[in-house]
């Protein structure tokens, strides 16, 4: 009996041995693997998009290469302003990526390693540090969910695919708006300008340098750069297009080199040359050998009709609201048994025939004020106030009961109170 006592004690230490030992290589290495297979699926499905890793195997917990190209997004229009507002978009970020020993009670630890591959160690962005002799600074990712920032932190429930998406979203908008104590600058104050096109300017610069060497000299390629050979060639040319067209609106308005406003982040400014860049990217463009100048069809044609997407997003839903009333879309509301119709109708009938008097069909009209003000009034006996969306909504039906009484067409009726300054229910400030 003692000596099966000793032989399960021996085998409970064992196990906890085991256990312990799998904790210090890496925590729970099964759930990591399965977390990297089920991020490898969704990135063959083109479910997170611009997002790649390259898996050490022989280190898995501590040396993953993760490689990130920032989202394109719509303009609200195509100036230089617009264009440099968003100044990451296409370009590439790279950053380490590994598992402390808890994993996934603890979050993953990231380094971005961008400026590694810029001379003057440029940071690219108020949440992600450049090198630093300080270990704690050295290549730090600001994100409350990795705990290196104040906010919502970690939980076990998240995935590595959540993180990198989450990194990827911070490369938006005016970044400078990310730094405590610039979050409330306008949009057109000369720090947060400067700081846009410092970035956009050296974002794009790094980036077509790191797709040149792609093919001028891809033996010769950085460690972190090095393992995304395939991925980067595929991508190069559509990057480089995109970058063509951006340029091109940005050398417009700037022809001649400036040096930005200083900021906080770049404290004797930087250098921006748009023409010699863009002059750099068409250069270098027809040297792509054949098999890879390929549009990515599935992103390209996407941010290539963004505008008209929009615009056709704008018009579908102007004429949906204009069809709940019963109006047309024409410049001219039609009415039935006008002037033109009655003669033509009788025989003989012309310019001096007279002609029969209008007719405006507003039933439907009136059976949508009738229900609204009946709602109203319901909500009035009850002691309730009328929402203010229902009495905006009454407003306007009636006003539309009297435009086509008047016979007026609806974008004339439109200016007319947009010069007046009242509110119109028509979103023609989206249309483009």
């Amino acid at each position: 009996m003692a000596s099966r006592r000793y032989r399960k004690r021996s085998t409970r230490k064992r196990k906890q041995v085991r256990r312990r030992t799998r904790r210090q290589r890496g925590g729970d290495r099964k759930t990591v693997m399965k977390q990297l297979g089920q991020f490898q699926e969704a990135q063959e499905a083109q479910e997170v998009p611009g997002c790649y890793m390259v898996v050490n195997e022989a280190n898995v917990e501590a040396d993953n290469k993760v490689m990130l190209v920032a989202p394109r997004f719509p303009k609200q229009s195509d100036t230089d302003y617009e264009r440099a507002k968003y100044p990451y978009e296409e370009c590439l970020f790279f950053f380490d990526m590994g598992f402390p020993a808890d994993y996934p009670a603890s979050p993953p630890k990231m380094k971005h390693t961008t400026a590694t591959l810029t001379p003057d160690n440029l940071r690219f962005h108020p949440n992600l540090y450049a090198r630093s002799d300080t270990e704690s600074y050295d290549g730090k990712v600001c994100l409350s969910i990795l705990g290196t920032w104040a906010g919502p932190g970690w939980q076990p429930t998240m995935n590595i695919a959540g993180v990198l998406q989450t990194v990827q979203s911070i490369l938006g908008p005016n970044p400078i708006h990310n730094e405590p104590g610039y979050d409330g600058r306008a949009n057109t104050d000369a720090q947060v300008l400067g700081y846009n096109h410092a970035v956009c300017y050296r974002s794009i610069q790094t980036s077509v340098a790191i797709y040149k060497q792609v093919f001028q000299a891809p033996d010769r390629l950085h460690p972190i750069v090095a393992p995304f050979l395939e991925e980067l060639q595929q991508r190069a040319f559509t990057a480089l297009q995109f970058f063509m067209r951006k340029l091109a609106k940005l050398k417009m308005a700037h022809p001649k080199p400036f040096v930005t406003t200083p900021e906080l982040h770049h404290p004797g400014g930087v250098r921006v040359d748009y023409d010699a860049l863009f002059t750099d990217v068409l250069t270098f463009l027809p040297s792509i050998p054949p098999e890879f100048a390929v549009l990515l069809e599935s992103e390209d044609t996407a941010v290539k009709s963004e505008e008209e997407a929009r615009a056709a997003e704008a018009k579908a839903r102007r004429e949906a609201r204009m069809a709940a009333m019963g109006l047309s879309n024409a410049p001219g509301l039609p009415v039935p048994g006008g002037a033109g119709a009655a003669a033509a109708a009788e025989p003989g009938g012309g310019a001096g025939a007279a002609a029969a008097p209008k007719t405006v069909n507003t039933s439907n009209l009136n059976a949508q004020i009738a229900n609204l003000e009946a709602a109203i009034a319901g909500m009035m006996a009850s002691g309730n106030n009328a929402n203010s969306g229902l009495k905006n909504s009454l407003r306007n039906l009636k006003k539309q009961r009297n435009l086509r009484l008047s016979g007026k067409s609806a974008p004339k009726v439109a200016e007319e109170e947009e010069e007046e300054g009242e509110e119109y229910e028509y979103d023609y400030d989206n249309d483009e």
